[in-house]
């Protein structure tokens, strides 16, 4: 089954984007961008349009487009190597690694100043 975005949920209450803010869907610009599919909600989100629209929780997840948790990650560089690693379940272990008395950083492998 194909999943709706915001903006056809409404229009086939027979709402707009404003009349989904006045009942309290979201703030006026989250509702104003869902409606242009520049973002989605989230399940919490997700529930509060439900409610907003007085439909049952269960029909708006199983129809509504919604983000996942890696689409609510953080959009740094970082941010991106970490997602990734978590979606190929590669967890970060230290077997294998060398020890050594300096401190270095787990990433790039530069030696870390000690702490006085």
């Amino acid at each position: 089954m194909n999943k709706i975005t915001v903006s056809q949920l409404l229009a086939n209450q027979g709402l707009s984007w404003y009349g989904l803010y006045r009942r309290g869907g979201g703030s006026k610009s989250m509702c104003f961008d869902w409606n242009r599919g520049r973002h989605l909600p989230n399940t919490k989100s997700a529930a509060r349009i439900a409610r907003a629209l007085g439909l049952p929780l269960n029909y708006i997840l199983d129809t509504l487009q919604t983000r996942n948790q890696w689409q609510n990650s953080p959009r740094v560089a970082w941010g991106t190597h970490v997602r990734e690693s978590m979606q190929n379940d590669i967890s970060p272990s230290t077997t294998g690694r060398i020890e050594s008395d300096e401190p270095s950083c787990p990433h790039c492998g530069r030696m870390l100043a000690r702490a006085a």
